[in-house]
This record gives C-alpha cells, structure tokens and sequence, in this order.
C-alpha cells in the first residue's frame, strides 16, 4: 500500500483509521462487504473505495451522538 497523499481523498484502513475512529463506540460494530471477507481470509484481494460498517438497529442513535457529521446511513 502506498502513503496517503496529504490533501487528496483516501480510504480508510480498516485496521488503523476505522477501528481508531469506531473505538469511541460502546456499542458492537462489524466489517461488512468485501473487506470483512479479506479480513478473514487474511489478504486483499482488490483495492477498494470505502468500508462497509455493520451496527444493530437499536445502536444508530448512538452511533450518531458519538460520531456526528460522519454520515450514518440507516433509518
């Protein structure tokens, strides 16, 4: 993987960013999508765009007062 260019949109690494960023949650959260498959199966097998996060229904509130502005997608 190459170094983020400053200033020039990125995604963000599941490892280092989404999980920094989801720690401030206290609810529980999973990965979604293609990357939840890389993760288990322990390598990449594409470049991605985004990350797909998993949350229960009951925590989106929460997920919002904690991470405003972040963009919650759901009901």
């Amino acid at each position: 993987m190459t170094a983020p260019v400053p200033g020039k949109w990125h995604p963000a690494r599941p490892r280092v960013e989404v999980a920094g960023l989801l720690s401030v949650l206290d609810v529980p959260w999973w990965a979604a999508g293609g990357y939840a498959i890389e993760l288990f199966a322990g390598r990449a097998f594409r470049p991605h765009s985004g990350f797909d996060v998993l949350l229960l229904g009951r925590d989106q509130q929460a997920v919002r007062r904690a991470l405003p502005g972040l963009g919650v997608v759901g009901g």
